[in-house]
């Protein structure tokens, strides 16, 4: 079982029409929207998460983009992980996507999917940190020590897949 996302502050309708395909290739189709003044229509088959910053980052969510100016720190990227490492464990494959991701074709997914098995983490670079080392990429700061130990990895993750089992993981600390 396997589920899209799109993340996004208010959904456009052509990328609603395009992600709303996967629902008919057998994946559970989401909607992250991170403005929750936003309550427009969704097509049947596309489920909508939109949760509270403050409930968000009351749960320990927030602050996953430094580059966030909200005060809250929470943005659809951190309303993502709080729902899927809670609700979406059972998925085999969750893929989490930026509004600004062009993907070229329902097919392009599948043969990611096809070619990366049962695959942790997919995404377009990834590496990984033993040492703790802080200076050979600017994110390193961020990471909250005390709650994940090392290795620390650095992927591209604005497209990127994730495993319910991995994602569980993040649920628990």
């Amino acid at each position: 079982m396997k589920a899209i996302v799109l993340l996004c502050l208010r959904p456009h309708e052509r990328q609603v029409s395009f992600y709303s395909g996967f629902a008919a290739r057998g994946y559970d189709v989401y909607l992250v929207i991170d403005d929750n003044a936003w309550q427009g229509p969704l097509p049947a088959g596309v489920r909508r998460v939109q949760i509270d910053d403050a409930l968000c980052a009351a749960q320990g969510f927030h602050g996953l983009n430094p580059e966030v100016k909200k005060p809250s720190g929470c943005s659809a990227w951190d309303k993502a992980v709080c729902h899927f490492s809670r609700d979406g464990t059972a998925y085999d494959a969750v893929w989490l996507i930026e509004d600004d991701v062009f993907v070229p074709s329902l097919d392009t997914i599948e043969a990611i999917d096809r070619r990366h098995g049962a695959a942790d983490v997919v995404s377009a670079s990834h590496s990984v940190n033993r040492s703790g080392e802080l200076l050979s990429w600017e994110w390193w700061q961020y990471v909250p020590r005390r709650v994940l130990p090392l290795p620390w990895a650095a992927s591209m993750v604005c497209a990127v897949r994730v495993s319910g089992p991995l994602l569980g993981h993040v649920g628990q600390l």
